[in-house]
């Protein structure tokens, strides 16, 4: 997640040419169309829900190396945020901007909206294609709320979508769809767990925009 995550019209585009590629390395992967259906459906709820999200985000590679933050992902009633340490994304009531801090003195680049498939579609597309396969996975707790749990495998080694779902994803739901765990495997692990959900209000919104508050625009308004 770089979460609330949108996925580029890319990322359907090749999908037309992965499913036809040549098959080389199967993985052992089940296929459940109703855990695949639930698993869309929490997706486009949570794309429709407001809420303040923490994230621990975890990034590890294959020789060990490992970078951790605290990420906070922002869906209001105009637009999104995404605030990662010293920087900020923002696509908030027709406008975007990317922001970052340096030497404490904050910084916005205007930009165009992010404009993309959101994650529920490229999933969908995805598993009608053959691409993936969804199976339920057991349910938690996390961040105090109980979580509905799924796995997303690619069918084939050679058909993935590396930078959406990789070679494996897990993924965690409230019962709103707003996403609790999402973890990405390629030859890295990107990963997110939440610490905490709130609603959306300016209370919610302070460590979000921190250190912005004159540079972005008034979110919460």
């Amino acid at each position: 997640m770089t979460a609330p995550i949108v996925w580029a019209v890319t990322a359907v585009a090749v999908l037309g040419a992965l499913a036809l590629a040549t098959v080389t390395d199967p993985l052992a992967a089940v296929r459940d169309p109703v855990a695949a259906r639930d698993a869309i459906a929490l997706m486009q709820a949570g794309e429709h829900a407001t809420y303040v999200a923490e994230y621990a985000y975890t990034r590890a590679d294959l020789h060990g190396r490992k970078y951790t933050s605290t990420e906070y992902d922002v869906r209001g009633p105009k637009g999104t945020l995404t605030r990662n340490g010293t920087s900020l994304a923002i696509d908030w009531n027709g406008q975007g901007s990317d922001c970052t801090m340096a030497s404490a003195k904050p910084s916005c680049l205007a930009r165009p909206v992010a404009s993309g498939l959101p994650e529920s579609e490229v999933l969908r597309v995805a598993v009608d294609a053959g691409i993936y396969d969804v199976t339920r996975a057991p349910d938690t707790t996390i961040a105090g709320e109980p979580a509905r749990c799924f796995v997303i495998r690619a069918h084939r080694l050679d058909k993935q979508l590396p930078n959406d779902f990789g070679s494996e994803s897990d993924m965690c739901f409230d019962a709103r769809g707003v996403p609790l765990r999402f973890r990405r495997y390629t030859d890295e692990l990107n990963g997110l767990e939440a610490l905490g959900v709130g609603p959306f209000d300016r209370a919610a919104l302070a460590p979000v925009i921190a250190g912005f508050d004159r540079t972005a625009p008034q979110v919460g308004r």
